[in-house]
C-alpha cells in the first residue's frame, strides 16, 4: 500500500524541512516543499497529493487561506492550515473554505498524526458521500428526474433541477413558502396538491401528486411530484424531500393512446359484428367488444365475468358440436371457422358465423381472436331463395304442362335466332321432337327461299326500341315441315327483354287444313250458279262445318285463358320470376284474340243461317 502523499507549504525553509523529516519518519509521502500560493496550486494540480499543510501566511501575492479557496473542488483535497496566530477573525475567514483541520504552531509530533489521520479519514468518508451523491444525481437524470427540499421551519421550497423544470441544475430558491408556491400551479388542481402537502407533513407516509403548472402562451407543463418526511437527528430539524418529474410527453402520450385506444374501440364497435379474445391459460373471455350488446343484448362484461357465459347461450341443437369444434382447435392452437346458433337475451334465435385466430405467444398459452358476425339475415335470404326456387320449379311444370297441352305451336328463340323452347304442338306442325331442335337455328323452319329474309325481320324485331313488343297482328307466313312439305301458318311474334337480354317467340297455327276449307268454299261458290240447291247446300255445309270448327277451337282457348287467368292474378301461389308474368300475360292475350276471331267466325255463320240479324 502507498504511504499517503502530502504537500507541505510553508515559507520558513527550516521548519518545512524538519515538517518534512517528521511526516516521513511517520510514513508519509512528503518530498514536496513550496513557500508560494502559485507554486502550491501547480504542484495540487500535477501531483494530486493526499494532504496539504497549508501556512496561512506564506510568500507571494496570495495567502494560504486564498490559495485553499482557489484548490478545484473536485480534487476534494483536504487542506490542514498551519499557523501562529490564532486570531478570531483569521479563524472565520479560514473556515469559510471548510479545511480539515487547525494545528497551531508549535504542535506535537502526536498532534500531526492525529489530524492527518483524520483528515484522511474524512476525505474518505466525504468521497464515499461524493460518490453516492454523484450515483443519485446520475440516476436522477438519468430517469428525467429533479430534486426537491422544503424545510419545515422556514417553509422554503428549494429544487435542483435535471430535467430543465427551472433554468439549471444548480439548487436555488423556488418560493419562499409553500403559500407563495401554491398560486403558481394550474386553479383546477391546487386543492389536491394543498392536500397532498398537509398529508405528506403530518405522516411518514410516501406521496404522490400530479399537478399541472401554466408556463404562459396559454400552455402548460405537468408535473409528478413524489417525496415524504425527513428528520435529521444530527441537525434537529425536519425537511420534507422528494422528487420531481416533466411527465407532460408522457400525458400527451397518454391522451394520444387513449384517443387511439377510443378511436379503435369505436372502430371496432361499429363493425356489424362480435370482436373478442379469450386467454387459453386461463380460460377466460379478456376482452369483448361494444357491438355484443347492439347483436345479442347482453354487455362485455357478462361474456368476461362468467367463464362458460358462451356455452349456455348456444342454441341447444348446436350447443355440441360448436363447443367440440371450439375444443379440438383449441388443443391444437389451430384457427377455424364455425357456424351455429345463438339465443340472445330477447329469446329470439340468432345465426352466428365465427372466424378464430389462434395467436401463439412464446412461454405462454396462446390467446384466441374471433369475430361473430350476425348471418340471420343471410339464412333467410337462403331459405326464401330456396323456396322460390321451389316454386319457380313447379312455375316451369305447370307452364311447360299448359304450353304441351296448348292447341297452338309456340317457339322461343334467343338473341342470335336459335330455338330455346319448342312444344308439342309445334312438333306436330313441323314433324320434328323438341329435342332435336333445341338449340338450332330458326332458318331450319323456314323454306330456303324465304329464309334470309325472314332472318332479316326476327332480327329486326328483336333489336327494336321497345323492350317488351307484340307484332299486332295474325301473318300468314311458309313454313317448313321435315318432310319438305311447305305449311302455311298464322303467326304472331311478341318479344320480351329481362336484364338487357331478348327472346322471341312465335306462336302459330297449322292453316293446311283452314286453306283447304276455304278452297272448297272457293269451288262451292263458284258452283252456286250452276246450283242454286247444291249452292245453299255448300253454304250450309260451311256453316256447319265452322260452328264446328269454331267450337273445337273455343274449347282448348276456354282453357288455355282461363288457366292464364289463374297465374296471372297468382291465386294458386306466387309465380316469382316477372319473366313467366309477361309469358302469362302474352298466352291470354293471345288466346284472347284468338277467341275473338273464332266467336267473329261463328257469329258469321249464325248470320248466314238466319240464326242472327245482322244490324248496322
Amino acid at each position: 500500500m502507498n504511504a499517503p502523499r502530502v504537500i507541505v507549504v510553508e515559507d520558513e525553509r527550516i521548519v518545512a524541512l524538519n515538517l518534512c523529516r517528521t511526516l516521513t519518519r511517520l510514513g508519509y509521502d512528503a518530498t514536496t516543499i513550496v513557500s508560494t500560493g502559485a507554486d502550491a496550486l501547480r504542484c495540487i494540480v500535477e501531483q494530486k497529493p493526499d494532504v496539504v499543510l497549508m501556512d496561512i501566511h506564506i510568500d507571494g501575492d496570495i495567502d494560504g487561506i486564498e490559495t485553499a479557496a482557489r484548490i478545484p473542488p473536485g480534487l476534494m483535497l483536504p487542506v490542514i492550515y498551519l499557523t501562529a496566530y490564532s486570531e478570531d477573525a483569521t479563524l472565520d475567514r479560514a473556515r469559510t473554505t471548510k479545511p480539515y483541520g487547525f494545528l497551531v504552531k508549535p504542535f506535537s509530533e502526536r498532534e500531526l498524526h492525529a489530524t492527518i489521520t483524520m483528515a484522511l479519514h474524512r476525505r474518505s468518508s466525504d468521497f464515499a458521500v461524493y460518490e453516492s451523491e454523484e450515483r443519485l444525481r446520475l440516476a436522477l437524470a438519468a430517469a428525467e428526474l429533479g430534486s426537491w427540499e422544503i424545510d419545515a421551519e422556514t417553509g422554503q421550497i428549494i429544487c435542483k433541477d435535471h430535467v430543465g423544470w427551472l433554468s439549471d441544475a444548480a439548487p436555488r430558491l423556488v418560493a419562499e413558502s409553500f403559500r407563495d408556491f401554491l398560486p403558481s400551479v394550474h386553479a383546477a388542481d391546487r386543492a389536491k396538491v394543498e392536500a397532498a402537502f398537509e398529508q405528506v407533513s403530518v405522516t411518514a407516509e410516501l406521496c404522490e401528486v400530479e399537478f399541472r403548472k401554466p408556463v404562459g402562451d396559454g400552455n402548460e407543463r405537468w408535473l409528478r411530484v413524489i417525496g415524504r418526511t425527513f428528520t435529521s437527528e444530527m441537525e434537529r430539524r425536519r425537511r420534507l424531500l422528494g422528487v420531481v418529474r416533466d411527465i407532460t410527453a408522457l400525458k400527451q402520450r397518454e391522451r394520444e393512446q387513449r384517443a387511439s385506444e377510443q378511436n379503435y374501440r369505436d372502430l371496432i364497435s361499429s363493425i356489424d359484428g362480435i370482436v373478442w379474445e379469450a386467454d387459453l391459460s386461463r380460460n377466460l373471455i379478456t376482452y369483448v367488444s361494444d357491438s355484443a350488446q347492439r347483436l345479442l343484448g347482453y354487455t362485455p362484461e357478462q361474456w368476461m365475468i362468467e367463464p362458460l357465459f358462451w356455452e349456455r347461450h348456444l342454441h341447444p341443437e348446436d350447443a355440441a358440436q360448436a363447443i367440440a369444434q371450439h375444443c379440438v382447435a383449441s388443443a391444437a392452437a389451430q384457427s377455424y371457422e364455425s357456424t351455429y346458433r345463438m339465443i340472445d337475451a330477447k329469446g329470439d334465435i340468432i345465426w352466428i358465423h365465427e372466424v378464430v385466430s389462434s395467436i401463439a405467444r412464446e412461454g405462454h398459452a396462446p390467446l384466441l381472436r374471433g369475430v361473430m358476425v350476425d348471418i340471420s339475415s343471410l339464412k333467410k335470404a337462403e331459405t326464401e331463395i330456396a323456396t322460390a326456387s321451389r316454386r319457380l320449379i313447379e312455375s316451369e311444370k305447370r307452364l311447360a304442362a299448359i304450353l304441351d297441352t296448348a292447341a297452338i305451336g309456340i317457339v322461343t328463340v334467343s338473341e342470335d335466332l336459335r330455338i330455346i323452347s319448342f312444344n308439342r304442338e309445334a312438333e306436330r306442325i313441323f314433324g320434328y321432337k323438341a329435342e332435336a331442335m333445341i338449340g338450332e337455328t330458326l332458318d331450319q323452319l323456314i323454306p330456303p327461299p324465304l329464309a334470309a329474309l325472314h332472318s332479316a325481320h326476327m332480327q329486326s324485331f328483336l333489336t327494336a326500341d321497345s323492350v317488351n313488343r307484340e307484332m299486332g297482328n295474325w301473318r300468314t307466313v311458309s313454313g317448313r315441315a321435315a318432310d319438305g312439305r311447305i305449311i302455311p301458318l298464322s303467326t304472331i311474334l311478341s318479344r320480351v327483354s329481362v336484364s338487357g337480354r331478348s327472346t322471341m317467340t312465335a306462336i302459330m297455327r297449322d292453316m293446311t287444313e283452314t286453306q283447304k276449307a276455304e278452297q272448297e268454299l272457293l269451288r262451292l261458290l263458284n258452283d252456286r250458279e250452276r246450283a242454286v240447291e247444291e249452292a245453299e247446300e255448300a253454304n250450309l255445309a260451311k256453316s256447319s262445318f265452322l260452328a264446328i270448327m269454331s267450337h273445337e277451337l273455343r274449347t282448348p282457348l276456354n282453357a288455355i285463358i282461363g288457366f292464364s287467368e289463374l297465374m296471372e292474378h297468382e291465386l294458386i301461389g306466387p309465380i316469382g320470376n316477372p319473366t313467366y308474368a309477361q309469358y302469362i300475360r302474352d298466352i291470354h292475350q293471345s288466346g284472347t284474340l284468338l277467341l275473338n276471331h273464332v266467336n267473329g267466325i261463328l257469329d258469321l255463320s249464325r248470320i248466314e243461317s238466319g240464326k242472327r240479324d245482322l244490324r248496322i
